[in-house]
C-alpha cells in the first residue's frame, strides 16, 4: 500500500514521540487508529487533472510554465495553481525537483530567486499559488482556508509523483511560513 503523506506524517510524529523506532508495528494504539482514519480520509481522493498549461517564459536556464489541476478530494473539487520552473540545465527526461510552498502573502521574489538558482543548477522547482485568501480576514477564518491548503498541496504533489518530467525518486519539498505549516 503507498503511504500517503499525512500518514507519513503521523507516523513521523509516533515515531519521535511513541517509540524509538521508525515501525508502525512499534505505534501505540491509537497513533495506529489516527494512521487508518486519516488513510481512510485521504484515500477518496481522485487523481489531479491539467485544466489549462501555459507557458509564461522561455530563460537562459528555465522554462517556466503556469499550471492549474483539479481533482475531487472528500466529494469537493479543489483546483490548484502553481508554476513549474523546468530547469534546462539537466539531462533530458525526469529531473530532480523541489517543491515550494509559498507564504501566505503569496509568491515573492524569495520564490522566484529560490527557483531561479535551482534551474541553474540542474533542479526543476514547482511553486505553489495560494487561492482563496481574500477570504481570510481574521485568524479564526484561516481554518477552511488550510484545509483547502493541504488537500491543494497534496493534489500538487500527487501530480508531481505522476508527470514524466519530474523524478519520483529525486523530490523534496520546502515551505515558506505558512507554506511550511
Amino acid at each position: 500500500m503507498k503511504r500517503t503523506p499525512l500518514a507519513s506524517i503521523i507516523l513521523l510524529t509516533c515515531f519521535f514521540f511513541s517509540s524509538y523506532s521508525f515501525s508502525r508495528a512499534q505505534c501505540s494504539a491509537d497513533a495506529k487508529e489516527s494512521i487508518e482514519a486519516a488513510e481512510m480520509f485521504l484515500a477518496d481522493r481522485s487523481a489531479p487533472v491539467v485544466v489549462s498549461k501555459k507557458i509564461v517564459h522561455i530563460k537562459r536556464h528555465y522554462v517556466k510554465s503556469a499550471y492549474t489541476i483539479e481533482a475531487t478530494n472528500q466529494d469537493k473539487r479543489v483546483r490548484s495553481n502553481f508554476y513549474l520552473y523546468e530547469t534546462k540545465r539537466a539531462a533530458y527526461g525526469p529531473k530532480p525537483t523541489v517543491i515550494l510552498f509559498s507564504s501566505i502573502g503569496g509568491i515573492t521574489i524569495l520564490e522566484r530567486y529560490i527557483s531561479y538558482y535551482l534551474a541553474k543548477k540542474g533542479i526543476s522547482t514547482i511553486v505553489s499559488e495560494l487561492d482563496d485568501l481574500e477570504q481570510v480576514d481574521k485568524v479564526e477564518k484561516i481554518s477552511p482556508f488550510l484545509i483547502s491548503s493541504l488537500f491543494s498541496s497534496m493534489n500538487i504533489m500527487d501530480f508531481a509523483v505522476q508527470s514524466p518530467k519530474i523524478d519520483e525518486n529525486k523530490m523534496a519539498t520546502i515551505g515558506i511560513s505558512l507554506g511550511g505549516f
